[in-house]
C-alpha cells in the first residue's frame, strides 16, 4: 500500500510518501501553497518514481489552520480521489502536531497559534487519542487552563514566521513535521478512519470579537428568552 499525505495548514508544506519499502519525507518550512505546492508534489513524485495513479489512499490536514491553506489541500485531495477513484484519510493539526511526542502513553496538549490572540489546543491520551474536541481560546485563558496541567506535556505550534510570540509557550515551541504528518495518518489508516472525497469537509475553529470579549470577561452574555424577545418587539414598536 502506498500512502501520499500533505499538509498545507500551516505557513510551510509537509508532505510523506509511505510505501511497503520505505517512507520519504518532504519539509518546506515557509512556502506559498497556492504557488509551490504543485511543483513541490511534482519534484516529490519524480524522486521516488512514484506515479499518482500508484497511490492508495491519500490523506490530507484538515485544520485547524490557515483558511487559504486548508482550502488548497481539501480541494487538491478532493481531486485526486475522485480522480482515481482512491480513499482518502483525514486528520486534523493538533492530532499531527500531538505525534511530535513519542511517548505512546503519555497526555499530549497540543497548542497551535490561531492569530489574532486566539490559541487551538486539544488533548491526547493514550497512543494520541483525543481526550477533547479541538478548542479555542485567548492567551490568558489558556494560561490558567495550562497552570492545572499535572502529567499533560504541551506542544506547541507557532503558525507564524516570526518566531517567538508567547512567553509562557515560547519552551514547548516545536513544528509541525513530515514525519509526524505520516505517522498520524497511518494511524488512521490501520484504524481503518478511510472516507470518499464527498465527505471530507475543512476544520474551521474561529470566534467573532464579541466571543473573544466573552472569554476574556469582557462581555456577559446569557441565553435569550420568549420575555427579551417579547420587551425587544415593545421597544421596536415606540422606535
Amino acid at each position: 500500500m502506498k500512502i501520499l499525505s500533505f499538509n498545507t495548514s500551516g505557513v510551510g508544506t509537509q508532505m510523506s510518501l509511505k510505501s511497503e519499502r520505505k517512507t520519504s519525507y518532504l519539509e518546506v518550512p515557509f512556502s506559498k501553497h497556492s504557488e509551490t505546492f504543485f511543483p513541490l508534489l511534482e519534484n516529490f513524485l519524480h524522486e521516488n518514481n512514484v506515479k499518482l495513479s500508484d497511490i492508495d489512499v491519500f490523506g490530507v490536514v484538515v485544520g485547524p489552520g490557515s483558511f487559504t491553506g486548508i482550502r488548497i489541500g481539501l480541494s487538491v485531495v478532493k481531486m485526486f480521489s475522485y480522480v482515481y477513484n482512491k480513499p482518502c484519510v483525514a486528520v486534523n493539526a493538533l492530532n499531527v502536531l500531538a505525534y511530535n511526542n513519542n511517548s505512546s502513553n503519555q497526555k499530549v496538549c497540543a497548542v497551535i497559534n490561531a492569530g489574532a490572540g486566539l490559541l487551538y489546543y486539544q488533548i491526547f491520551g493514550e497512543n494520541k487519542q483525543p481526550l477533547t474536541t479541538e478548542r479555542i481560546c485567548t492567551f490568558a485563558q489558556f494560561k490558567k487552563i495550562k497552570s492545572k496541567f499535572n502529567d499533560v506535556k504541551i506542544v506547541y505550534y507557532n503558525n507564524e514566521e516570526k518566531k517567538y510570540i508567547c512567553d509562557f509557550l515560547d519552551e514547548f515551541l516545536q513544528k509541525l513535521t513530515a514525519k509526524s504528518l505520516e505517522e498520524c495518518v497511518y494511524n488512521a489508516v490501520k484504524e481503518k478512519h478511510l472516507t470518499k472525497y464527498q465527505e471530507i469537509t475543512p476544520l474551521y475553529i474561529r470566534l467573532s470579537q464579541a466571543e473573544i470579549s466573552v472569554l476574556d470577561g469582557d462581555l456577559k452574555v446569557e441565553k435569550a428568552t420568549k420575555e427579551n424577545l417579547q420587551e425587544i418587539m415593545e421597544i421596536e414598536k415606540t422606535t
